[in-house]
């Protein structure tokens, strides 16, 4: 527990709950007319704390006994509350937005809810009406001193910038649906207003990552881990589906009549079509799959392409874990998973791949999507244009 002073005698008080999650009410603490100590929980709201603080303040200068009026100010506090009945906060708008169309269609619709999670938690008690560029800079002061929480318990690993970044990107979105949704929810009677707070220059800036495989690094790393990770690492770097895609694929995006890959319907995520080459090493990874599944005794129950041996999901957690074994053994530094992106779209650009294929492939909407993710070197251009230098072999001397 936490307590820091805000002004003249109200405290914000941040405490752990049983689950691990963190909650703020406010607290007011001065000496009392009779010399006493005197500490009395508030509200978790802020204003309704600065309120009552008020009217506690001064019962004390009028030396009344505070103790004797707690039903009159509970009663006050009730008042107030029921004055913001229709004061619509971040945290009673997350269930509107959940149920919105928008929503439940996105395929990230689970991610965005535990990143949601920790908006609500940190600021869910400000008013879409009130959030300002301050209260998002303070989100992001107050997340980057924070650990992540994993296997019911803290761990010394920081929030980083990138995740911060997407919890961001989720209330931005909220607060865009709650302002087109307006007249909507007006309708059904319920009344709010939005802030139009702008996110451009407060959001943490992407990783500029460009870390593509090299030929020998790619060789080395396949050569290393189970055999679900290297098929799911070799179809990650031929098709440039992302971890979460390929982990989702089942038998019926895979369509072999055009030979592409279309998951889900295409990049739900950014609502943008999708359909990924199927080429031949990802047909012969597929096949391999289908003639195992046939032996095994024990069958896969979900259509899902890439399970463990007993048909379970793979999970998340389990292709980190392969990955990082499989970099240490083959002395393949600083590579993730979603480096495999970027190594198939610069690889697509050195073989010639048009752009609005490499796109469509990708599922990115823009061209400057397709340029974050393609690195070419000075030498690609040179072979690109046949300007390079042919080495020569050397002559055998008469």
């Amino acid at each position: 527990m936490t307590k820091e002073c805000v002004e003249r005698h109200l405290y914000r008080v941040e405490y752990q709950k049983k689950n691990g999650q963190w909650s703020v009410y406010f607290q007011a603490r001065f000496k009392t007319w009779q010399g006493k100590a005197f500490e009395k929980r508030l509200s978790d709201h802020l204003p309704i704390a600065r309120k009552l603080l008020r009217e506690y303040e001064f019962l004390n200068d009028e030396k009344r006994p505070l103790i004797l009026e707690a039903e009159l100010l509970a009663a006050e506090a009730k008042r107030i509350e029921a004055e913001r009945t229709n004061a619509m906060t971040i945290a009673k708008f997350v269930p509107l937005y959940k149920d919105l169309p928008e929503t439940k269609k996105k395929r990230s619709a689970d991610r965005d809810a535990e990143l949601l999670g920790h908006v609500v938690r940190v600021i869910g008690d400000k008013l879409l009406a009130e959030i300002s560029r301050q209260d998002l800079f303070d989100y992001i002061g107050k997340r980057r001193g924070e650990t992540l929480f994993r296997c019911g318990d803290w761990t010394n690993v920081r929030v980083k910038d990138g995740t911060i970044r997407n919890e961001l990107a989720v209330l931005r979105r909220l607060l865009n649906l709650a302002r087109q949704y307006k007249a909507v929810f007006a309708k059904k009677g319920i009344h709010y207003e939005v802030s139009a707070v702008l996110f451009k220059g407060v959001m943490p800036e992407p990783n500029d990552r460009e870390r593509v495989l090299k030929d020998s690094e790619r060789e080395r790393l396949l050569r290393e881990g189970p055999l679900w990770f290297r098929r799911l690492l070799t179809v990650a770097l031929e098709t440039c589906l992302s971890r979460g895609d390929l982990l989702r694929l089942t038998d019926d995006d895979i369509d072999d009549e055009n030979g592409v890959i279309v998951p889900n319907g295409g990049r739900l995520k950014t609502e943008v079509r999708q359909a990924a080459p199927l080429t031949e090493a990802v047909k012969k990874i597929f096949a391999d799959i289908k003639r195992e599944r046939k032996r095994a005794k024990v069958q896969t129950i979900s259509t899902l392409v890439f399970t463990r041996e007993d048909g379970r999901p793979i999970t998340g957690d389990m292709v980190n874990k392969a990955r990082l074994k499989a970099c240490k053994r083959a002395k393949v530094s600083d590579f993730k998973f979603h480096d495999s992106r970027h190594s198939a779209k610069t690889s697509w650009a050195r073989r010639g791949i048009p752009v609005e294929a490499a796109m469509l492939g990708a599922g990115h909407k823009s061209i400057q999507m397709h340029q974050h993710y393609v690195h070419l070197q000075k030498s690609d251009i040179g072979k690109a244009f046949g300007t390079a230098p042919k080495i020569e072999g050397k002559k055998n001397s008469a």
